[in-house]
């Protein structure tokens, strides 16, 4: 994530961030001040809402998880939800590291992704 500088803020404008403003806001809001900007095509995908934190990322994951068990698996939306899921988690891995997590906290992170997973797509 982008600690200070330009980045766009989701308008097509381009504004100072501020170091110190950290993770607040929503989901949306937090994503869209990533330094990689994400493509126009997938952002609709990413449309979580709640204050930003590892753990509401976690469980946007789960949500689009549960899209994809419900969903048909030859229907591009149901691919496009698994894209969504691993982007949350990517997220909330980089904020938890943001945040100073340590490894048995993304250990955590990483047994609930696979339990998860395995609860709603098996």
């Amino acid at each position: 994530m982008k600690r200070g500088g330009d980045i766009p803020d989701g308008h097509g404008k381009v504004g100072p961030v501020n170091p110190a403003d950290g993770p607040a806001g929503t989901i949306g809001e937090w994503i869209d001040r990533s330094e990689r900007p994400v493509p126009a095509e997938f952002r609709p995908h990413l449309s979580a809402g709640g204050p930003v934190s590892p753990d509401t990322l976690l469980a946007a994951a789960e949500q689009e998880v549960r899209g994809c068990a419900a969903g048909n698996p030859r229907d591009r939306r149901t691919a496009f939800s698994l894209l969504a899921a691993d982007a949350y988690v990517t997220c909330a891995c980089a904020l938890a590291i943001e945040e100073g997590a340590e490894v048995p906290a993304l250990a955590e992170t990483a047994r609930r992704v696979a339990q998860g997973w395995w609860e709603y797509l098996r």
